[in-house]
């Protein structure tokens, strides 16, 4: 996850109020969206989300200039200006039928 804050600045979840634009990008976002969604709308009740799918070249200046203050993304985002935090490990794996041509005999 890539974050954008402004320095100094506050958050008190009971009492704000703001929108705040997250890009998710595909696959997680049928996953992640609505884990989002609920969890904040337990615990900040008066923030509202914009879910955007997909990144762009665009990305940097969104976040530089707070068009979008999240990303969650597989991709790394290295830039000293923003902050990067991991989320989770995810072990990439592949199924295939037991008689696929290129597996048969290597499982």
């Amino acid at each position: 996850m890539v974050q954008n804050e402004l320095p100094g600045s506050g958050f008190e979840p009971i009492s704000s109020e703001r929108v705040f634009n997250l890009c998710v990008c595909s696959p997680l976002d049928n996953i992640l969206t609505s884990l989002i969604y609920n969890r904040v709308e337990q615990i900040a009740p008066n923030i509202h989300l914009v879910f955007k799918a997909s990144l762009n070249q665009n990305t940097e200046h969104q976040l530089r200039y707070q068009e979008t203050e999240f990303v969650i993304s597989y991709e790394e985002f290295r830039r000293p200006e923003f902050t990067s935090v991991p989320l989770f490990k995810d072990e990439m794996v592949l199924v295939a039928s037991r008689k696929h041509p290129r597996i048969s005999g290597h499982c």
